[in-house]
């Protein structure tokens, strides 16, 4: 996510979600309508979990499967150009395929209703 001179659009926006109240999805399109990037409200959705994958929490509002809002739990542990500084998580390959295969296993049992 870091790149040298230039904020990338996930730190873009983890900068408008810093300030740790919810930030309507409206509100997004309005700040970029008219500007050189208004693409990123069509991929706002995938720069949300590029946030989550550097470490962010963020809670989704929704209504229904729209989504209304989205919040960054824990702006503290961005810096102001948007760069996560908080904690590093470590995880092992084999604690990631553990929890792969325990997730699908709980999926297909819900699936299967049993």
């Amino acid at each position: 996510m870091i790149m040298k001179n230039k904020l990338s659009r996930p730190e873009i926006i983890a900068i408008l979600l810093k300030c740790g109240e919810p930030i309507t999805v409206e509100e997004i399109h309005n700040i970029f309508r008219n500007t050189d990037m208004g693409g990123v409200v069509y991929r706002i959705s995938t720069y949300i979990y590029m946030i989550k994958n550097a470490g962010g929490k963020i809670k989704v509002f929704k209504d229904g499967r729209k989504v209304l809002a989205y919040q960054l739990l824990n702006p503290q542990d961005f810096d102001d150009e948007g760069r996560y500084n908080g904690p590093q998580i470590q995880r092992s390959k084999t604690q990631l395929k553990n929890r792969s295969k325990s997730q699908c296993k709980a999926w297909k049992q819900s699936w299967n209703g049993s």
